[in-house]
């Protein structure tokens, strides 16, 4: 199987792509492939032979000596376990889709992933932890031809708020072709009060290198909006008891902290060759505080000796949530930037949520019968006060490349 032109005998780096501009005298070696050391695995049938790869509760195992394990058509709802050593991997027009929470495709050891024409791996999975997940190294290899799309998902679900990562690795290389990651948004559970979901990061590795020309864009998740404090308008307006005082409002909930937009590529970057697009994620805006209860109606009076109850205050208002911190382009030292190929931004950082209202204070409670108590002497509650404003978030915008 013809595998491409390449211009140096050992077949590194990437086959040329045609039309091929030649300058000067040049020697193209053509690289062949023996089909007989490959496994071809396409959708629907890859439980077919359980020597190579095994499919079992939605999980397909691939155990096998063979040197490439080439990925063609499109497959729902797999993960993909690598068991075989520094596995090489072909992505052949491949697309994968996935609601599972694990890992889309996973090994304990190094990886090397080349891809040929449109390829896309996509997670609708609330709780995934990344796309690609390797203990080893991840190596990236495409063309200007071909291109590999990777799509976390939607919404981050997660009580510890950790977005769904593109890429995790000790180590990431992104060696030729046109390579994008668009991050996961956090979640909002709409629980009163609750902190906003972070955005998930693009790459997350000790080091991610770029080169051999390659076109890569990531694009890190924004955080979510805080949830708003809870409203206590309507409580504890009932009447007291007989001569007592009205009952106070209760305080309004506090608005819950915005999620900070994700990192673009976490970890330290070395750029070799290519052209690179990073955002990190915006900020989510903090949640209002929630409006403080009305005091309620003082107890009546039906005696001379005794007045009415006073009116209960109003509740405080809920202080404001926080808006999230942008996040960065990069979370490491940027090593050989050209900053012609370069466009490095953070994220916006997010709004601070406003604070709530006081509740209103309760009237004085009634005479009934007979009674000439002091009711002069009694008052109504006082007007509950309003929540704080909060502190503006740290700014964490980093600084703009062009």
């Amino acid at each position: 199987e013809f595998d491409g032109w390449y211009t140096n005998k050992s077949f590194e780096g990437t086959p040329i792509s045609l039309p091929y501009e030649v300058t000067q005298d040049i020697t193209l070696y053509a690289k062949w492939q023996d089909k007989n050391s490959s496994v071809y695995i396409y959708p629907d049938n890859y439980e077919e032979n359980n020597v190579n790869y095994v499919y079992s509760n939605g999980v397909l195992s691939i155990s096998t000596e063979k040197e490439r394990i080439v990925f063609n058509g499109t497959f729902n709802d797999i993960s993909i376990r690598l068991n075989k050593a520094n596995a090489k991997i072909i992505f052949d027009n491949f697309i994968l889709s996935s609601s599972k929470a694990s890992p889309l495709i996973e090994s304990s050891s190094d990886i090397l992933i080349e891809y040929k024409g449109d390829n896309k791996l996509t997670s609708s999975a609330y709780d995934a932890i990344s796309l690609i997940k390797s203990l080893g190294t991840i190596e990236i290899r495409g063309n200007d031809k071909s291109t590999l799309e990777l799509q976390t998902n939607t919404v981050t679900k997660s009580d510890v708020f950790s977005g769904s990562i593109g890429i995790e690795a000790s180590k990431v290389i992104i060696n030729g072709g046109i390579f994008a990651i668009t991050g996961s948004n956090g979640w909002n559970n709409n629980t009163e009060g609750r902190k906003g979901g972070d955005g998930s990061s693009g790459i997350k590795a000790t080091e991610t290198i770029i080169k051999n020309n390659a076109v890569v864009n990531i694009t890190a998740g924004n955080g979510e909006r805080g949830n708003n404090g809870k409203d206590y308008k309507e409580n504890k307006r009932a009447e007291a008891p007989k001569f007592e005082n009205g009952y106070d409002g209760y305080p309004g909930g506090d608005g819950g902290n915005g999620g900070n937009g994700g990192i673009a590529i976490d970890g330290n970057l070395e750029i070799i060759s290519g052209t690179l697009v990073l955002k990190g994620g915006n900020g989510g805006a903090g949640g209002n505080g929630g409006t403080g209860g009305d005091g309620g109606k003082g107890g009546y009076t039906d005696a001379m000796w005794k007045g009415p109850g006073n009116g209960g205050n109003g509740g405080k208002g809920g202080n404001a949530g926080k808006g999230g911190n942008g996040g960065d382009a990069i979370n490491g030292y940027l090593k050989n930037p050209n900053l012609i190929i370069v466009n490095l931004s953070a994220g916006i950082c997010g709004k601070n949520g406003t604070p709530g209202e006081g509740g209103k204070g309760g009237i004085v409670g009634g005479k009934t019968g007979f009674g000439i108590g002091n009711f002069d002497s009694r008052s109504p509650g006082t007007h509950g006060a309003s929540g704080k404003t909060a502190d503006n978030p740290p700014p964490k915008d980093g600084v703009e490349h062009k």
